[in-house]
């Protein structure tokens, strides 16, 4: 019902109708700028830095990033309303686009305002195919299918444009960190360099007001129940400017996370590249980045959390037992979850200066981050990373898995923020493991003294019609079996017992012979005595095997031979692995020492400061009225008036 309320929402945007413009129109009279010296070195500059693959620059063809979906996505977006994460691929041209089968977003190479003149509406068609394709067939339910061909554009807000290109820049700079290619670093920054450009253009503005905050509560809190208010969240959305919307997601996220965490609202990838807006506020007004680290984590658990699924009940007898087990059973998919985010969250701290980076700052510090966080393992290492001053404890983290896989709700109730999560769920596992194993043991001394009170009779061991009279009077079969399956095990260790384990068999009325001699031979090792007489029994092992494979008696084995000693060892079924592999579990201490030790590998990564008008870094930079984040070198500031990024005045 959300997904339909979007979608419907969506395609109620208004449309413009667009002439689409020749890929070169205008070319010449930029070529004549550029070649009578008009444009600045530095522009001249970026014309390189944009060049098309066939080496072509703005000056001969509007440029553009060809993007391809992720990998692991398959498809090229999920809901209309959200921003397809895609890779940026390469530059091209205009001309070259294929428009029945790539998506591409604008470079915007040259910022300067004669030149940003002569461009056409081109952007505005692009990034709302983009973000919202046309369905090609409503009988695909599945897949989103994109109309390529479509030269109906709709409108789109300053958030919606900044989040098209949020999701390219996420989607492209967590590729280069998984494959570690130089050629998807470069283009990363390049998407960073128009973002930024993007968001200087929409200008600075105030901090949102306290009833702007109510109003976006509100949306969020409905949820989009229904088409109208889908569309009113649109049109609100419209009204704001982009530092004020994200600086407002970021007050909810800090004063009513549980709402906000599930609202469909709220895109996780917007909301971190959102951060970058905040220079377009005061510099008191905008809230540090260290003040969202809490957020972040809890957000990105959750997330996580979403995919959780219990191989089976965790029954181990000690504490450290069990939440080793709780925490590599948290599996890959949450782990590569936090070290993605890890990754993310150490880049947008290296940009947090709101200056301008250089291509070879930019490829040093992501290539640091890179090599330093793909060495961490375990949940916790990354907790501590992402928020050194979390209270998550290992206990505290495994009872949140705990909770999520036997609760029915989407996202887990997350509450560390003031106080030590208690841990009832693993309290309550280590004492059911406590309760099987002495009743295990009951069930082995009852075995036992009725092995000694029959010591004298005859050969044949005790009377099975006395062992198995205890068992016919359950009311319920499932203890039965259980029970039962307990005797079986505990006989079947020794090969003396060989002779009133046939005579059960024979007397048991509530199992088959066949299931009882297949347990036996499951409960043995293969070499063994009791292995090699009952093997003769049976007409197809192998058969029986796998019949048992599916049924009651793994459970059973697998219960009946945990005990203090071996509930490290054991292990999930294959296809589990296959699906979401264990993980290595690092204690909370060694955890510190290893997030510590790449949280200062991180803070020792260096950027020089860029001119935000020459983007050159070698020159002296100087400080305008006081605020760090608005710097220019000591050639562009005599010839400034007014701050470049905030129009505040200056003095002499």
């Amino acid at each position: 019902m959300l997904a339909n309320n979007r979608r419907r929402a969506a395609n109620a945007v208004a449309t413009v109708n667009l002439s689409v413009a020749s890929p070169a129109a205008h070319a010449v009279e930029r070529r004549n700028m550029w070649l009578h010296g008009k444009l600045a070195s530095h522009e001249d500059k970026m014309l390189w830095d944009y060049k098309t693959i066939d080496g072509r620059t703005e000056a001969d063809v509007y440029t553009v990033f060809v993007c391809r979906p992720v990998p692991a996505q398959g498809r090229i977006a999920v809901e209309t309303d959200i921003p397809p994460l895609l890779v940026a691929e390469k530059i091209i041209g205009l001309d070259k686009l294929d428009a029945k089968t790539q998506f591409a977003l604008p470079t915007y190479t040259v910022h300067a305002e004669v030149w940003r003149d002569k461009m056409p509406r081109f952007g505005t068609w692009l990034m709302s195919r983009a973000r919202y394709p046309e369905i090609a067939s409503a009988l695909d339910k599945k897949n989103i299918i994109p109309n390529q061909l479509s030269l109906r554009a709709k409108e789109l807000s300053s958030v919606d444009t900044l989040e098209t290109y949020f999701a390219v820049f996420h989607a492209t700079l967590t590729q280069y960190f998984f494959v570690g290619d130089e050629a998807t670093a470069k283009l990363a920054w390049q998407v960073l360099r128009t973002m930024r450009f993007l968001i200087a253009e929409m200008g600075p503005t105030k901090q949102v007001s306290e009833a702007e905050k109510k109003t976006l509560l509100q949306f969020v809190e409905k949820r989009d129940a229904s088409v109208e208010d889908a569309t009113a969240f649109k049109d609100f959305v419209k009204s704001l400017h982009p530092a004020q919307y994200y600086a407002a997601m970021y007050s909810l996220m800090r004063t009513n996370p549980e709402m906000v965490h599930k609202s469909q609202i709220v895109n996780a990838e917007s909301i971190i590249w959102g951060y970058l807006t905040q220079t377009q506020l005061s510099y008191e007004e905008s809230l540090p980045l260290s003040a969202l680290d809490t957020d972040i984590l809890r957000l990105t658990i959750e997330r996580g959390l979403q995919t959780a699924s219990l191989p089976g009940n965790p029954k181990c007898a000690t504490m450290p037992e069990l939440v080793q087990f709780c925490h590599e059973r948290m599996g890959t998919r949450l782990q590569n979850m936090l070290r993605t985010t890890c990754q993310i969250w150490a880049t947008l701290r290296v940009l947090d200066s709101g200056t301008s980076i250089s291509w070879p700052d930019f490829y040093a510090a992501v290539t640091s981050i890179r090599n330093s966080v793909q060495e961490l393992d375990g949940i916790m290492s990354f907790c501590l990373l992402l928020d050194p001053k979390t209270t998550l404890t290992d206990e505290s983290l495994a009872e949140m898995w705990l909770a999520k896989c036997k609760s029915p709700e989407k996202f887990a109730t997350l509450n560390w923020r003031n106080e030590k999560v208690a841990t009832p769920m693993l309290e309550k596992i280590i004492q059911d493991t406590l309760d099987d194993v002495k009743k295990t043991q009951d069930a082995v001394e009852e075995v036992k003294k009725q092995l000694e009170d029959k010591k004298g009779e005859e050969a044949q061991g005790p009377d099975p019609d006395t062992l198995l009279q205890r068992f016919h009077g359950h009311v319920y079969k499932r203890e039965c079996m259980e029970d039962y399956a307990r005797l079986l095990y505990q006989l079947a260790q020794s090969p003396e017992n060989i002779p009133l384990l046939e005579a059960l068999f024979q007397k048991c009325r509530f199992l088959s012979r066949r299931r009882q001699i297949t347990f036996v031979l499951r409960s043995v090792e293969p070499q063994s005595k009791v292995f090699s007489h009952f093997l003769r029994k049976s007409d197809n092992f192998s058969a029986m095997t796998a019949y048992a494979k599916n049924g009651w008696m793994n459970a059973l084995l697998w219960k009946i031979r945990l005990n203090l000693a071996d509930a490290r060892k054991v292990q999930r079924q294959p296809e589990e692995q296959s699906r979401n592999e264990i993980i290595k579990f690092v204690a909370f201490q060694v955890s510190r020492e290893l997030s510590d030790k790449v949280a200062a590998v991180l803070k020792s990564i260096k950027i020089r400061a860029e001119c935000g008008i020459c983007f050159d870094s070698v020159k002296k930079m100087i400080v305008l009225h006081g605020d760090q984040r608005h710097i220019v070198c000591s050639t562009c500031a005599p010839l400034l008036d007014s701050c470049p990024f905030c129009r505040a005045p200056l003095v002499a």
